[in-house]
């Protein structure tokens, strides 16, 4: 039963993220069996990238302490190395089929891939290490990798379509993942305070990613209809653009607002689990005074993310609220 616990937790922000990438696709959606395939061999690319990552770390200038250890794991072997073969399924896979017909399809595809890569990583982990690393991987590093395929998927599909030169673009997007991924790996493993800069980094992250979401669903709308013409087109029949029925809550303005809930939520879930970590690993030392403590250091700590998070989750509330009070009236 427990085993299953942890097999669920492993699986389920894979699902919820990738669920977000198909939704924001929803204009033209990709076939569920391609996004499937993808996300397999994206989960597959572990394995070379293991061995791979094994193979540099053996080299011997990769025999260093400290931060400095982090830097070269980090910038060295983890980071080229599971980006590009997060890639990989997409260039042998996707690039090339007629369903890739659009920008937004790389962000689908690579974001697929991100989260096969990453919902492998978690499960060996989470079953190796239990629960409390599936919660904090839950918050950090599974959205680490689906963000940064997000963003690198925006390149692939540009460069997909660019009438000029494609490989600056695939570059482009590649190197800007590499830097993100190499930066939170060098924090992870500092094993100093700098662990602490995770949780700020993983904001921003959060935010690019969910306004790169927000463009690729832009350029498939622009692709599908372009505003120009569809103005044009209903002026000639009807003289006049239509009134927007009052009765009906628009669901891209709805998700023009989703963004400050997951951010919100992912900032309550990790001041939170922070604190749980914090209680737990004071409770271990079983000194009451120690705990006490930690607890106040921890307040203190999460109190501006917390704060943040909350004020997210009040905003995306009321602006829901507005949307649908104005929608019926």
């Amino acid at each position: 039963m427990y085993a299953l616990l942890q097999l669920v937790l492993a699986m389920l922000p894979c699902a919820l993220l990738m669920h977000l990438i198909l939704y924001m696709d929803r204009n033209e959606r990709e076939p569920l069996g391609l996004v499937v395939k993808i996300l397999v061999m994206g989960a597959i690319s572990v394995i070379p990238a293991v061995s791979i990552e094994q193979a540099v770390e053996g080299l011997p200038f990769m025999k260093a302490a400290g931060l400095k250890h982090a830097f070269f794991e980090s910038f060295l072997s983890a980071a080229p190395t599971e980006e590009l073969c997060k890639l990989m399924p997409v260039m042998l896979f996707a690039w090339n089929r007629p369903e890739f017909n659009e920008e937004n399809d790389g962000i689908v595809y690579t974001g697929a891939s991100a989260l096969g890569f990453a919902l492998h990583e978690n499960i060996c982990f989470v079953l190796s290490k239990g629960l409390g690393v599936g919660l904090i991987r839950a918050v950090s590093s599974i959205p680490l990798h689906c963000f940064t395929g997000v963003v690198m998927g925006y390149y692939v599909g540009k460069a997909k379509f660019a009438k000029g030169k494609k490989l600056p673009l695939l570059l482009t997007g590649f190197v800007w993942v590499y830097l993100v991924h190499g930066l939170y790996d060098t924090l992870c493993l500092s094993g100093s305070s700098l662990a602490m800069l995770v949780l700020p980094m993983m904001v921003a992250v959060t935010w690019i990613g969910m306004a790169v979401l927000k463009k690729g669903r832009q350029l498939s709308l622009n692709r599908a209809m372009p505003g120009s013409a569809a103005k044009g087109a209903i002026s000639n029949v009807q003289g006049t653009l239509p009134e927007r029925p009052r009765n009906i809550v628009f669901p891209k303005q709805v998700s023009s607002h989703i963004w400050k809930a997951v951010m919100g939520r992912l900032l309550l879930s990790a001041s939170f689990l922070f604190m749980v970590m914090a209680y737990l690993g004071a409770k271990v030392q079983n000194n009451n005074e120690n705990i006490l403590q930690v607890l106040v250091g921890g307040i203190i700590i999460v109190c501006i993310p917390a704060t943040v998070g909350s004020l997210l989750e009040i905003s995306y509330r009321r602006s829901k609220r507005a949307l649908t009070t104005g929608s019926q009236r």
